[in-house]
């Protein structure tokens, strides 16, 4: 059975999800690549609940490479803030 954790109306969480991207040496590269995350969520309205999917879209290619530089060696460090 899945923890469930009911949010309600002006609250947040912060939700973390881990899996493999064998191709991907760097957070960069990953963040490139990446679309769209969906999480499956159920949504209280008015005493009911309605199941549906989330889509989180990622930055692109553009902003992330913005956001970080390449130094010496191939590697990649953050260099601004989100």
């Amino acid at each position: 059975m899945s923890p469930s954790l009911r949010v309600r109306r002006n609250e947040w969480i912060c939700y973390c999800v881990r899996f493999a991207a064998p191709d991907c040496s760097w957070e960069a590269e990953f963040l490139e690549r990446a679309r769209e995350l969906h999480v499956p969520v159920e949504e209280y309205v008015n005493g009911r609940v309605t199941d549906r999917v989330v889509r989180c879209a990622f930055a692109g290619a553009e902003k992330v490479q913005e956001w970080y530089s390449e130094l010496p060696g191939g590697y990649v460090v953050l260099s601004q803030g989100l």
